[in-house]
């Protein structure tokens, strides 16, 4: 038997080259109090071409992010509640949920959020994202911009 057999799906770099600051697919905001988790999810939306901000652990760092930053999405831990979920949406930008949590999952569902369950693979967390992207470029909703812009 072979151990570690397992394949990891992990999204392929974008096939051009990319300046050091160039974010061709976006800003990221990653809510993950979970350090471990944090780090993969910025591993990820890095390869796929993302620019992540954050992340960030709490309500506050994540107040002082959106303050600072232009964001395309968020991707925030379900544990964050939905306080996070309604600043999220007083500034127009798409949400997608991670969760472990069966009745919270039902319940950002039912609030018309993308929810990637965990365990997840990389392809998922990509996907919806991009899913959230689309949505917004079909609303018409613009990025959050910062106060001074």
């Amino acid at each position: 038997m072979i151990q570690g057999s397992a394949t990891v799906q992990r999204p392929r770099p974008p096939a051009f080259s990319l300046a050091l600051d160039d974010a061709p697919w976006g800003n990221i905001l990653v809510h993950q109090p979970d350090a471990a988790e944090a780090q993969e999810l910025q591993r990820i939306l890095k390869i796929a071409g993302y620019r992540v901000i954050g992340p960030a652990a709490s309500m506050a760092d994540v107040e002082g992010l959106l303050e600072r930053s232009e964001i395309d999405c968020s991707l925030i831990d379900a544990r964050a509640g939905f306080e996070l979920g309604t600043l999220m949406d007083d500034r127009a930008i798409p949400i997608v949920v991670i969760s472990s949590d069966v009745t919270g999952a039902f319940m950002w569902r039912a609030l018309g959020r993308i929810l990637v369950p965990r365990p997840y693979r990389a392809g998922e967390i990509l996907r919806a994202v991009h899913e959230a992207s689309r949505r917004r470029a079909m609303s018409g909703s613009r990025s959050a911009r910062r106060p001074d812009s």
